[in-house]
């Protein structure tokens, strides 16, 4: 029995392959269409270009006003400025503590023979080390200078952060001053760097050519040496009888070999007679008046400390000052 089965006609074949291409052509397009979003790793929400998305910008970059910047100036620098007394206080006491703790000290030697005429000597020879000075005051300038460096370094870096704060609250929502421009961010840190090259607040550590422990010491040596000079006087009075006595006493003892061993006896009856009888005087002195002339004491080193806190601040004021005299156009 013959078969019915026909070969394909040309037009069957041409259909087939028509379709067949049309299928293709479409899978073809659909891949490039969605390649670049998944090898992107963003799937299909990033921008398929060929379907009228717009493509997505790149966050631009935003520059704050030179005017803007040049107020927060002055702002940032008086928060500084009133951020850096109690500081100041705290550096000073640390400075002061030693000078304190050797206020007792320095009162034992006061109230010996030695200390009162070391003291005489000093209120006398205003140029002389004083006693107050060596014994007080010892390693003073290195402990300020040292502390001095210190609360500088702390100053400028306090108005760097101040002035980041102020700049970033007068950005726009939702900017960061750290995403600010090159430009803005290039001015901000030359703003922040001259601060670190204003005048040193260590250059008042000397005035004149001495320290401020030999002036401070030269100052409070003054300041007591009024009630010395008075208490001497008293005690020269009341020295005087028995200084007479010991003259008398050393001149017949001396007299034994002659006229020259009298007048020598004398006058080391009368210097042996005025230091015992002063050892006496000044011991009394001392159980009478040792609470008040530590009192005195602290109070001249308490002023003293009121004026170098003063000066301080004077000079963060100066370098507020100058900080203020920035100018954008010179940076």
């Amino acid at each position: 029995m013959s078969s019915n089965k026909q070969p394909p006609s040309n037009v069957a074949i041409f259909e087939k392959t028509f379709w067949i291409t049309i299928f293709l052509l479409i899978g073809v397009t659909l891949l490039l269409v969605l390649a670049p979003s998944f090898l992107s790793g963003n799937g299909l929400s990033l921008v398929r270009y060929g379907v009228g998305t717009e493509p997505v910008q790149a966050p631009r970059t935003y520059e704050i006003q030179s005017e803007v910047l040049q107020r927060a100036i002055p702002r940032a620098s008086q928060m500084s400025l009133e951020q850096i007394a109690i500081p100041v206080d705290a550096m000073l006491e640390r400075v002061f503590a030693p000078v304190y703790a050797g206020i007792p000290a320095y009162t034992d030697f006061h109230y010996t023979v030695l200390g009162e005429y070391t003291e005489l000597a000093g209120a006398v020879l205003v140029d002389s080390t004083s006693s107050i000075e060596t014994m007080i005051f010892d390693g003073f300038d290195e402990r300020l200078d040292g502390e001095l460096i210190d609360i500088d370094s702390r100053f400028t870096n306090s108005f760097s952060s101040n002035l980041s704060a102020v700049t970033q609250e007068s950005l726009p929502p939702g900017v960061e001053i750290a995403s600010l421009g090159p430009i803005s961010a290039t001015i901000i840190k030359d703003i922040s760097d001259r601060a670190q090259y204003t005048v040193p607040l260590a250059g008042i550590s000397s005035l004149g050519g001495a320290s401020l422990a030999k002036l401070a010491s030269q100052k409070i040596a003054a300041q007591l040496s009024a009630k010395l000079l008075v208490k001497s006087g008293i005690k020269a009075t009341a020295k005087g009888a028995s200084v007479m006595a010991g003259v008398g006493t050393g001149a017949m003892f001396g007299s034994a070999v002659g006229p020259v061993g009298s007048v020598v006896g004398g006058v080391v009856g009368a210097l042996a007679t005025w230091l015992a009888v002063d050892k006496v005087i000044i011991e009394i002195d001392e159980y009478y008046n040792r609470e008040e002339f530590e009192s005195d004491l602290k109070a001249a080193i308490d002023l003293k400390r009121s004026e170098m806190q003063a000066s301080i601040m004077e000079g963060f004021v100066e370098k507020k000052q100058e900080i203020d005299g920035f100018t954008i156009r010179d940076l």
